[in-house]
């Protein structure tokens, strides 16, 4: 099977056929948590949001069980009479308290099925005004009125056990909806087995937000990460089970159904590697966007997608659209020169350039054979399209007959030109310096000089990066006629304009 089809393909599994042992089990923590809340009042929860009444009667009893047992810690026992008489005075007012501070925060409009760290901070805030309040009253009233002054050792039990309490409360309310949710979202939808490459921030997303969306039909059995240090540690409840190079056995193994690629901005080596290792066991491979949409927080499970051909690339894929549309205005209509059209890059600068409709398209090569052979590859493509107007003229012609060259640009008048025409084969040229010599260089500016009499528009010369630095004749000569290119620019009023 091809790589570009496995990319894009997705082997169905029978999941109802797999062993006992790979799905696991409710445990007795989830039981207790889903009885929990199928047995809560319609009334008091609506899509397990508790209403706001049912939230301030927890907390208040909370904050009531909290400030009797710290009293309770603090004096090993019940405590003596008098700070027994405080505490039965001052505990409505501090049940009230909390309410209130919680209420004028906003504690209550946060929805306790997804509370966070930022509510955990927020609630810690707000247990810690009426702990901060207890405090004052005790060092501002300690000899002024004994039931107003709370035992320091009281104050901090208190604010530990009340913020315990209600975050405890709030986390067994998410882990619980969670829970019930994901049940019953499993007993209708039979769950596909992914394995997550890369444990680092991204994967950790991608892992959270598939826990967090059993409608996907997704269930991560595990990560994989080459960093040494991860290995057999957990990371938002997923184990990390091996390196890269583990994949092909864990996919056989844990009955993996995809692999997704989870290393934000990851290099197109992995993931042509990561693809080949999938390949041999035909477990298709999907990825996470780029990078910029991690940094944003833009990144959900829904985003991914399959790998794509421009994944694998060496640099960005070309926008073919953009390119036809900034290209039409330089090409469209115009009469086109293509010299050494019988070769292979001539032969597909003539398939581009028709695809912009240009007036005419003159094919020149010396090469009669190659000249046919490319003139009918032309006319099959432009036939393709039934209004194309473009004109293909084959002309046989040598760069280095003067008086030849002088009567094509006389009788055919090009608008542009693309000079693809040299003697390419660098040991040949080695062997053949002259020849390289009168037809890269030479034939370069005799062919320059002319599209400057007859004021072509635009000169294109197709060179090679064997002119960068040349260590070989045939790299020199196309270096030589880059920088005649270049002075005969510089000298003339830039009625052509030349380019390499």
């Amino acid at each position: 099977m091809s790589l570009n089809k496995q990319i894009l393909q997705f082997r169905p599994t029978a999941l109802a056929a797999r062993p006992e042992h790979l799905e696991s089990a409710p445990s007795l923590w989830q039981r207790l948590a889903n009885a929990l809340v199928a047995r809560v009042p319609k009334r008091w929860v609506s899509n397990y949001i508790l209403s706001r009444q049912v939230q301030m009667t927890i907390d208040g009893t909370l904050a009531a069980g909290s400030f009797v047992l710290a009293h309770v810690l603090r004096f090993d026992g019940w405590p003596p009479a008098e700070d027994a008489h405080r505490l039965l005075f001052i505990l409505p007012y501090v049940i009230a308290a909390r309410i209130f501070v919680n209420f004028y925060i906003g504690i209550y409009r946060r929805v306790w099925r997804y509370v966070s760290i930022n509510d955990s901070s927020q609630l810690a805030s707000a247990v810690g005004v009426v702990s901060a309040i207890l405090l004052a009253l005790r060092l501002l009233f300690e000899d002024v009125n004994p039931l107003l002054t709370v035992p320091i050792g009281t104050i901090v039990i208190d604010f530990i056990l009340a913020t315990g309490g209600m975050l405890g409360v709030r986390l067994f309310w998410r882990v619980a909806c969670e829970n019930a949710s994901r049940a019953t979202t499993r007993r209708a939808t039979l769950h596909q087995r992914a394995l997550l490459v890369g444990a680092g921030d991204a994967g950790v997303m991608a892992a959270r937000e598939i826990t967090r969306r059993p409608d996907l039909g997704l269930r991560v059995c595990g990560f994989v990460d080459d960093d040494t240090a991860k290995s057999n540690t957990i990371i938002q409840g997923v184990k990390v089970l091996g390196k890269t190079e583990d994949l092909p056995r864990l996919a056989d193994v844990m009955q993996v159904d995809q692999v997704i690629i989870t290393i934000a901005n990851t290099n197109r080596k992995t993931i042509r590697r990561v693809l080949e290792l999938c390949e041999s066991v035909s477990v298709p491979v999907r990825i996470i966007p780029g990078l910029y949409e991690i940094i944003g927080n833009h990144v959900t499970i829904s985003n991914v997608r399959p790998v794509e051909i421009e994944d694998l690339l060496g640099r960005d894929a070309i926008d073919v659209e953009a390119w036809l549309e900034a290209s039409q205005s330089s090409y469209s209509g115009r009469r086109i020169l293509v010299t050494g059209a019988g070769g292979s890059i001539g032969r597909e600068l003539c398939r581009q350039l028709s695809i912009l409709k240009p007036a005419s398209i003159i094919v020149l090569d010396k090469d009669e054979n190659s000249v046919f052979e490319a003139e009918r590859e032309l006319h099959a493509a432009l036939e393709l399209n039934a209004n194309h107007t473009t004109e293909v003229v084959p002309v046989i012609c040598d760069l280095r007959s003067a008086h030849r060259l002088q009567n094509v640009f006389g009788k055919h008048l090009p608008q542009v030109v693309f000079h693809a025409a040299a003697h390419k084969h660098v040991p040949m040229m080695e062997n053949h310096p002259c020849e390289a010599i009168k037809n890269n260089s030479l034939g370069t500016a005799q062919l320059a000089e002319l599209s400057l009499e007859y004021g072509v528009d635009r000169f294109v010369l197709i060179s090679t990066d064997k002119a960068i630095n040349p260590t070989s004749v045939m790299g020199a000569t196309k270096r030589l006629a880059e920088i005649y290119l270049q002075s005969l620019y510089a000298s003339q009023p830039a009625t052509t304009k030349f380019m390499a």
